[in-house]
């Protein structure tokens, strides 16, 4: 085959490949852990368990995301809170932001994410998972013991977060989450799905902006 050729056959198959993965199937209905919504955090008034913003916003973001993940962190730490200032936040509605789970770094991302569900049943689901990305450096955070003391820095019910968390009450609930995100094409972490289209790595608030833009016509 010679160099044109194959430039020829390289530029097709990436127009296949994006397309496909534009055109992902739906994500069946997931469990997910109850909520109390009388326990909503003061810092996310605009939360609902592993969801931001209202119910009826015209624009869907999908996060794809694993708490060991640094380029997880980079997103959460930062364009994150821009999208909230700009597009979440009571006042502004547009965006109505999902978090789901794709746990495969391990079973360190496996057990935080099943600490992260205990912590959405006490309402919590966001604080927590703030601080599992802000401390993600901070040595055996990941662990355990770790994880039950995060627990105990942001203030939830121990004795209820301890028993959840030995239990595996979550391990089948981020396990399916992470093998529905895989069904759906999802490689990488993190991915984003807006509107049906998708976008890999710690974007920036421009680059979910223009894709927003792009999926809704205007």
């Amino acid at each position: 085959m010679s160099i044109r050729s194959f430039l020829a056959w390289a530029a097709a198959f990436a127009v296949l490949l994006t397309a496909a993965c534009n055109t992902l199937p739906p994500l069946p209905a997931a469990l997910v852990a109850p909520a109390d919504p009388d326990r909503t955090p003061p810092d996310w008034p605009y939360a609902q368990g592993k969801t931001l913003g209202p119910m009826d916003a015209p624009v869907v973001i999908e996060e794809y995301a694993d708490f060991q993940c640094p380029w997880c962190a980079k997103f959460a730490t930062g364009a994150l809170h821009d999208l909230e200032d700009t597009y979440i936040r009571p006042g502004t509605g547009q965006v109505r932001f999902i978090f789901r789970h794709m746990a495969v770094l391990g079973q360190a991302s496996q057990t935080a994410a099943e600490a992260a569900e205990c912590a959405n049943e006490q309402g919590q689901f966001w604080p927590y998972a703030d601080q599992l990305y802000a401390n993600q450096r901070t040595p055996d955070l990941f662990s355990p013991n770790g994880l039950k003391q995060l627990a105990a820095d942001i203030g939830l019910d121990t004795a209820a977060f301890n028993a959840c968390l030995d239990s595996r009450r979550y391990q089948q609930v981020v396990e399916q989450e992470t093998r529905q995100g895989q069904a759906r094409g999802v490689r990488y972490t993190p991915t984003f799905i807006v509107n049906g289209q998708v976008l890999v790595g710690a974007v920036s608030l421009a680059q979910l902006s223009r894709l927003m833009a792009s999926g809704s016509g205007d």
